[in-house]
């Protein structure tokens, strides 16, 4: 079985600027990011990880549920 995730706008948003902090951090190295989907009956609660620096943002979209 295949399911399909989707990341809202403002998840989208919130992505890209968890992102480019982290870029930062790395000081403009590469940075191997992460999604992390969970179903919880009310919504999908979305994490995105930088695995390059072990660190983790929820990023849900609350007005979304």
């Amino acid at each position: 079985m295949i399911t399909e995730f989707k990341l809202s706008e403002q998840e989208q948003i919130s992505a890209e600027k968890f992102y480019k902090k982290c870029k930062k951090k790395t000081k403009g190295k590469d940075v191997n990011m992460s999604y992390h989907f969970f179903p919880t009956g009310i919504g999908t609660a979305v994490k995105v990880k930088s695995e390059t620096l072990g660190i983790e943002e929820d990023i849900t979209d609350f007005k979304n549920w």
